[in-house]
């Protein structure tokens, strides 16, 4: 007797899931569908390409920089048609399959639109900044005691402008060098080399005097000239 109750519930209980898993896969996604008494949630997943799937992402940085090329990636899945795209400050073209180039030139924000038959399907706004000023250096030094034998041998002011770990080019176009020993005369040099009389300048220093690498002036990623200020050195005892 024990036996058949045992058998006839087992044959109630696979009914009931049966019929359970009948009318979960009949409902919709994250539905809840009631069962007599017992509620189920519904956790079917679709297969992908039931999901439309957008996004605008900023290869370099989560901002654009007013004056260069930005460059960004626009991914789609499970769309039919050809996506266009629009942006509200700048220009947007083309560069290669899902990539695109920003160009922006003013300060604020922009926004990316993206649409499939004139039906937008997904936008991003980014803040569009000025580029900082770049960081300039002699010998990887930007000012402070330093050896005459380690400055008679560079040759150019470096300039660097890094944010994260991203680098832009940049460089020096004009900078005065003058000295402590001779007051306020200054050598000039139209490019970032330190020219020969400039050279012929510091190699008259002694212990104690100070140089200066002064007006320093440097071209931007964006064509505008920054001014980078002075560089202070002084000469250190053999």
């Amino acid at each position: 007797m024990l036996y058949k109750k045992s058998f006839w519930l087992t044959i109630f209980v696979l009914g009931l899931i049966i019929q359970i898993t009948t009318s979960c896969n009949n409902t919709k996604n994250n539905t809840i569908t009631q069962i007599d008494t017992v509620f189920v949630i519904d956790t079917v997943y679709l297969e992908k390409e039931h999901y439309p799937y957008f996004d605008i992402s900023a290869r370099k940085l989560h901002v654009f920089y007013i004056g260069v090329d930005n460059p960004i990636d626009i991914l789609s899945c499970n769309t039919e048609g050809e996506i266009t795209v629009e942006i509200s400050n700048g220009e947007i073209t083309p560069s290669a399959h899902n990539s695109y180039k920003v160009y922006v030139n003013k300060v604020g924000n922009t926004t990316i639109k993206a649409s499939i038959d004139g039906e937008l399907i997904g936008k991003k706004t980014f803040t569009c900044l000025n580029l900082p000023d770049p960081v300039a250096s002699v010998g990887g030094k930007r000012g402070g005691s330093i050896k005459k034998s380690t400055i008679i041998k560079q040759r150019y002011i470096t300039t660097e402008l890094q944010i994260l770990k991203f680098y832009f080019r940049t460089h020096v176009v004009n900078f005065t060098v003058s000295t402590s020993k001779y007051g306020s005369q200054g050598v000039e040099s139209n490019s970032n080399e330190i020219t020969k009389e400039q050279q012929n300048l510091i190699s008259e220093l002694e212990s104690g005097d100070k140089v200066y690498f002064e007006n320093i002036k440097a071209q931007a990623p964006d064509g505008s000239i920054r001014d980078l200020g002075s560089i202070i050195f002084t000469i250190e005892k053999p």
